[in-house]
């Protein structure tokens, strides 16, 4: 059993690199693999963390190849997986973050709008996972700019919020996106 974890974890890492270089095809082969090794494997809290990882990771090709139903029913599955973790608060939190772009993609902006209301009000994010609360505030204030439904002030307070904090934890791929918005 423990060959077989190991080698999803290689499948999920080789996926991965294989993401980054657009060999979408390829990476949605070993992230499908690197699940099928480690089905019938006690699900224990590290097992489905690497089967949240692999699903995300499909989530997020489907989403490059613009395969939005797909990429949901994907990050839905991530979701359903991250809620069954110990413990687990990043996973759930960053499946619905995916799920929000993927609807925002979608130009279904109300849904997505939900979505990341929902994350920004959880409970000790901010403190937990700042740069992440940074990222989820450019994202809301951003859907809620192409939403055309907004108050200007609202939006400007949400992107000088994530800018804020970016800047004070030095996190330049967040405060590049925010900027980029």
């Amino acid at each position: 059993i423990n060959n077989r974890v190991q080698l999803s974890y290689v499948l999920g890492s080789i996926s991965t690199l294989q993401v980054q270089a657009k060999d979408f095809f390829g990476a949605e082969e070993n992230a499908v693999k690197g699940l099928k090794i480690i089905q019938n494997v006690e699900e224990t809290n590290e097992i489905l963390d690497q089967k949240w990882i692999l699903y995300n990771t499909l989530g997020n090709i489907a989403s490059s190849l613009n395969n939005y139903d797909k990429a949901l029913e994907y990050h839905k599955q991530a979701l359903r997986i991250a809620r069954q973790m110990a413990e687990d608060f990043n996973n759930e939190l960053y499946s619905l973050n995916n799920m929000a772009n993927v609807k925002r993609k979608q130009t279904k902006y109300a849904e997505s709008k939900d979505i990341f209301e929902e994350i920004i009000k959880t409970e000790r994010l901010r403190d937990e996972d700042p740069s992440f609360y940074a990222l989820v505030s450019e994202n809301l204030a951003y859907t809620r700019y192409l939403s055309e439904d907004y108050v200007t002030d609202d939006i400007k307070t949400l992107f000088q919020t994530s800018y804020k904090i970016c800047d004070s934890l030095e996190d330049e791929y967040t405060k590049a996106g925010e900027a980029i918005s």
